[in-house]
């Protein structure tokens, strides 16, 4: 087929590689190169750099401008134009006196579960046991098309944001190749989401990176689950920022209730304990600032932090 791809990130460059070699990609569209570092230097996004690399040529409206080039697309008439994770709110209205593009997009959710920029970390924030990928039709409201078809995934307990997004990945690739035949085939349906049913997923800040140790342990688990790697799940003990990369909620009662935040367990060589709203905090690995990532352990070892403690 001759398919136009929207995207920006490197997950829709790996959908960008994986169409390229079975059909013909006419042109990509994603947003501008980025100036990163202390140099400031432009940086292009994953989906243009694969997209030079392989030859075909790429459009990069300014944000909100995203109306020209879909004008441009009208001319050269792509059959399918294929969206993941572009990052722009796409016109879906037809260009005058043209036949309407058609647009398919994936997104990480089993719509209309969890509509909205953040998905996959709202999934697990929300503890769902069952998460998937939706391929749908385009639709002026945000991800309230008509579905193609879905593909459902469990989420496993220690799932973080990385594992279950290289999940989804490899199921929305394969998703999205199934709906393709069945639109090259003139078959793809088009079924009515339930929006009464929908639920939001809305962007991640990075001030929800900041630990509230009065939420239970079993919430505070999902979010070192769901913040990584970005935008982390952190403390402070004294005037020292630590950034917790990897713990387990245990749901019992301590000696320390209604004393949130305070180190409460050090068993040797098995990490530290943290008492929270309800339930304790088994922290396994962490990162001080500044310096390399590590046990639990090792860091209490050179913290010298005793029973008591005060993190917040």
């Amino acid at each position: 087929m001759r398919i136009a791809f929207f995207g920006t990130p490197q997950l829709a460059a790996r959908y960008l590689e994986h169409l390229a070699g079975r059909h013909e990609i006419i042109a990509v569209v994603t947003q501008c190169d980025r100036r990163q570092g202390r140099s400031a230097t432009p940086c292009a996004p994953p989906v243009k750099q694969t997209a030079e690399r392989l030859g075909i040529p790429v459009l990069q409206p300014e944000h909100g401008q995203c109306a020209e080039p879909c004008r441009q697309l009208g001319q050269i008439r792509p059959e399918v134009c294929v969206v993941v994770a572009f990052g722009q709110i796409i016109p879906c209205e037809p260009i005058s006196g043209a036949e309407p593009l058609q647009y398919v997009n994936v997104h990480y959710s089993l719509l209309p579960q969890l509509r909205g920029a953040a998905p996959v970390q709202h999934a697990i924030l929300q503890g769902l046991e069952c998460t998937g990928v939706t391929v749908q039709h385009l639709a002026a409201e945000l991800d309230a098309g008509d579905i193609i078809l879905q593909r459902a995934l469990d989420i496993r307990a220690g799932d973080t944001a990385v594992s279950l997004f290289e999940r989804l990945t490899a199921l929305g690739i394969e998703a999205l190749d199934e709906a393709l035949r069945l639109i090259e085939e003139g078959i793809a349906p088009r079924a009515p989401q339930n929006h009464a049913q929908a639920t939001w997923a809305p962007l991640i800040t990075k001030e929800q990176g900041r630990i509230d140790w009065r939420k239970s342990a079993v919430q505070i688990g999902r979010e070192v689950r769901a913040f990584t790697p970005w935008p982390g799940s952190h403390t402070r003990i004294g005037d020292l920022t630590l950034k917790i990369i990897q713990a387990e909620p245990e749901d019992r009662v301590t000696g320390v209730e209604g004393e949130p935040g305070r180190l409460v367990e050090v068993p040797g060589g098995h990490g530290f304990a943290v008492s929270c709203g309800e339930g304790l905090l088994w922290v396994r690995q962490v990162q001080p600032a500044g310096k390399r990532i590590m046990s639990a352990s090792d860091y209490l070892n050179g913290a010298r932090l005793e029973i008591g403690a005060q993190f917040g």
